[in-house]
């Protein structure tokens, strides 16, 4: 059978207005918006308290760092990625900065203009709140633009050169997924700062931001492979890519490497957004997979120093969810297909019920550990299409399964 390629979907008349960009750069990345309430919310349940006006500082702060700080990064991660930007594939569907100029000026320098009004916004935000929002507004200032360009100088030197698929991977890009993950941490232990949790150990903050780091390596890697399912074709049940690909991609296309090749004749989609390439199990070394498991190891030590604030004789469940931690996201990785990734995440909900039964606070340190997993097993199901939908997949599996006339697959 001669090599089809699969259905790109690029229509460029659906691309995002200029102004729509510039109020909200990123709305697919509003999933992450979510870590730092989450991370708040478990530490609230894990004994922090916050009054109200500490809950309206809290509010406004991490609306700061969403909608301003990080909306701002984003814009200038565009602004660099432009040129790249404007020839993907699927250019409208990733909702990038588009190229549409405006009164005569540029995209990127308007885009620049209103990045940097956003900042001024956070001064002046940051002088409302008063001492404590100056101090934590700066803070998030430098942690967030401390990490852009710490990313953007490493992109710039693992990048721009190859145009291979998959492309070499080199010391460089394994700096550039690690460095993409920081934001994650960032974000979860501001939100468990937020919740002004009592005294807690250094072990467990540092456990906190290991394990939220890892969580956003998994998330940013398994995200660029998603990415990458535009260059891709089907030959004979072996799916396979383009022969190059424009230069600055290489983080993207070196993940590509570790993916299984093979797939069953059901997954021959005739449209690549239809496409589940993380569904299979993967090679063990993919940095998705070591990742998740660093990831859930912390995440149970990170849980269990939750009870070692108050109490210091809980060292058989210390051992216990740290042990389960690592289990668990190892049969996430040797796993040899989806079902047993939902198996995982029951057995594991079952297990966080087990320590309701031990008291309320067991309960809670068993969350970090179930988030993890949650996490990885929702993501690993996605398609292409559904890059910032995460929900979609239970949409799916409760809508009816599509009559046999109805399937589309490669024709022979």
């Amino acid at each position: 059978m001669s090599k089809r390629p699969m259905t790109v979907r690029r229509d460029d008349a659906g691309e995002r207005r200029l102004a729509a960009y510039l109020l909200l750069p990123r709305p697919k990345d509003l999933t992450k918006a979510q870590i730092c309430p989450a991370a708040c919310a478990f530490g609230l349940l894990a004994g922090g308290t916050l009054e109200a006006s500490q809950a309206v500082e809290a509010v406004l702060i991490w609306l700061s760092l969403e909608f301003l700080l990080y909306q701002a990064r984003y814009q200038w991660n565009d602004i660099r990625g432009f040129a790249a930007d404007q020839i993907h594939p699927d250019r409208a569907g990733r909702g990038r900065l588009p190229g549409h100029y405006w009164r005569g000026l540029s995209p990127t320098r308007v885009s620049a203009l209103v990045l940097f009004a956003r900042l001024v916004l956070v001064i002046a935000l940051a002088f409302f709140l008063g001492p404590s929002g100056v101090a934590a507004l700066l803070w998030l200032t430098a942690g967030v633009f401390g990490i852009a360009v710490a990313y953007e100088v490493v992109r710039s030197r693992a990048t721009g050169v190859s145009t291979a698929v998959p492309a070499p991977t080199t010391p460089w890009l394994v700096v550039l997924w690690i460095t993409a993950g920081a934001g994650y941490a960032l974000r979860g232990v501001t939100g468990l700062a937020l919740s002004r949790m009592p005294e807690a150990s250094a072990l467990f903050w540092f456990c906190a931001a290991v394990a939220l780091w890892a969580l956003g390596i998994t998330f940013v890697t398994m995200r660029w492979v998603l990415e990458t399912m535009p260059f891709a074709s089907i030959e004979a049940g072996t799916i396979g890519w383009s022969g190059s690909q424009p230069k600055s991609r290489e983080h993207t296309t070196a993940l590509l490497r570790w993916l299984p090749r093979e797939f069953s004749s059901h997954e021959q989609l005739l449209d690549v957004q239809e496409l589940q390439p993380l569904q299979r199990r993967a090679s063990p070394y993919a940095p998705w997979n070591i990742a998740s498991i660093i990831a859930g190891t912390a995440a149970g030590a990170m849980g269990a120093f939750t009870l070692l604030q108050s109490d210091s004789g809980v060292s058989p469940v210390f051992a216990a969810l740290v042990t389960l931690g690592f289990l668990a996201c190892l049969l996430l990785v040797l796993a040899p297909d989806l079902g047993r990734w939902d198996l995982v995440f029951s057995v594991g909900l079952l297990a966080l019920i087990a320590l309701a039964f031990m008291g309320l606070r067991t309960a809670v340190a068993g969350i970090p550990l179930m988030i993890v997993v949650a996490a990885r097993c929702l993501f690993a199901t996605q398609r292409a299409g559904d890059l910032g939908h995460p929900m979609s997949r239970l949409a799916r599996r409760s809508a009816p399964a599509p009559s046999s006339g109805e399937r589309h697959t490669v024709p022979s």
